[in-house]
């Protein structure tokens, strides 16, 4: 196993431990044991490798490409929204494509006619119940096939401000991914 896929193996068993997972609409392979707590159904990520055309066909509407992490994640795993603490990732259901996870990204034309031109790719929205877009930049792609990681107020977006309030969450997708992980190690430790 390459060290990309263990990385992501790590992340991917992290969703439990910052996510109580719950949900509603859950495709059968995707459900888990109902919450103790709540009774409610609870869902799990799970790997289902996915063609790569299926990204070109991404590629047709939205920019890219993606960091190359992401593509390899989102190529090989399926999971539901998730809080992460730092931000909330767009479902990627189980399907036949990607174009669930396409119609995530792409689902809000007000924001994407603002982002998209821009090269800003909504791939999640901020924790708990922020709306706000957290964005691959690919404007400022770097040379290691990633991008930084960007948060914009959605308020400014739709009230069309000059200056829209932006905020760096990680300097990669690679280091939002080891910033989820020191997470999940720290709530586990009780620290």
């Amino acid at each position: 196993m390459n060290e990309d896929a263990k990385l992501l193996d790590q992340f991917v068993e992290v969703f439990g431990i910052l996510d109580n997972l719950l949900g509603h609409d859950i495709p059968a392979t995707m459900q888990a044991e109902p919450s103790l707590v709540t009774s409610l159904p609870c869902w799990r990520p799970i790997k289902q490798n996915t063609a790569y055309q299926s990204l070109k066909h991404i590629y047709e509407v939205v920019p890219g490409p993606f960091p190359k992490l992401f593509e390899y994640f989102l190529l090989n795993y399926r999971w539901l929204e998730v809080d992460l603490v730092v931000c909330r990732l767009k479902a990627n259901p189980t399907g036949l494509d990607l174009s669930d996870f396409q119609d995530e990204v792409a689902g809000d034309p007000c924001l994407c006619d603002y982002l998209l031109p821009r090269r800003l790719v909504p791939f999640a929205k901020g924790a708990d119940a922020n709306y706000d877009p957290v964005c691959f930049d690919l404007s400022r792609g770097l040379s290691n096939h990633d991008c930084p990681i960007l948060q914009l107020s959605h308020e400014d977006i739709f009230v069309e401000k000059p200056t829209v309030e932006t905020t760096v969450l990680a300097d990669s997708f690679r280091d939002l991914v080891h910033i989820i992980l020191d997470i999940a190690n720290k709530r586990t430790r009780g620290a």
